[in-house]
């Protein structure tokens, strides 16, 4: 089943549980209005969900979809790598306070105090270093095709996906599905 490219729009802007954060910046200087678009957005969401997610207690993924404006001219499109890192991770990873790592929310002073035969078996120095703290475990970002029927229909919704297990993107999981449906005699293929 597959949506037309225009049900995208309405279906993705629809959640309440992703950051809605308006069109990507085309023009000069429309950078600084988009970062604040973020901003706000991230405010808006907070007040609805923060009763929910705060404290943040498990490492998160970031689900990105885009879709540009079919004004957008073709030699401008934005890197989506660009988009996540020079927009939305500075903004998301402060505010929510987001961890790279699930060791980071474990209080190791106190599992030592509780239970000290678990806190052996993560060692004596169980975080990764200090400077991974922050941020998120991964992302994921796809780009969907302009509608050209549907001026100012460009949109970027982010959402913070719960990553506890760490079972990688969907592309891993399409790795996985393949291997296992290889038959008996291709499973040693490599």
């Amino acid at each position: 089943m597959s949506f037309e490219k225009a049900m995208w729009g309405s279906h993705v802007s629809a959640s309440k549980l992703r950051l809605q954060v308006g069109e990507l910046p085309i023009i000069k200087g429309s950078s600084d209005i988009f970062k604040q678009n973020i901003s706000k957005e991230i405010t808006a969401f907070k007040n609805r969900w923060d009763w929910l997610i705060n404290p943040l207690v498990v490492p998160v993924a970031l689900e990105v979809i885009i879709r540009p404006s079919p004004e957008t001219p073709p030699a401008i499109l934005h890197d989506l790598d660009n988009i996540v890192r020079g927009y939305l991770l500075p903004s998301i990873v402060p505010k929510f306070g987001t961890v790279s790592d699930h060791r980071w929310t474990i209080d190791f002073d106190e599992l030592q105090r509780t239970n000290p035969e678990v806190a052996k078996y993560w060692g004596a120095n169980p975080t990764p270093p200090s400077g991974t703290k922050s941020g998120v475990t991964r992302y994921e970002v796809w780009r969907l095709p302009a509608v050209s029927d549907e001026p100012g229909s460009g949109f970027v919704s982010a959402a913070l996906i719960a990553d506890v297990d760490a079972n990688g993107d969907h592309m891993d999981e399409i790795d996985k599905s393949i291997k296992t449906r290889r038959s008996p005699r291709d499973r040693n293929y490599r």
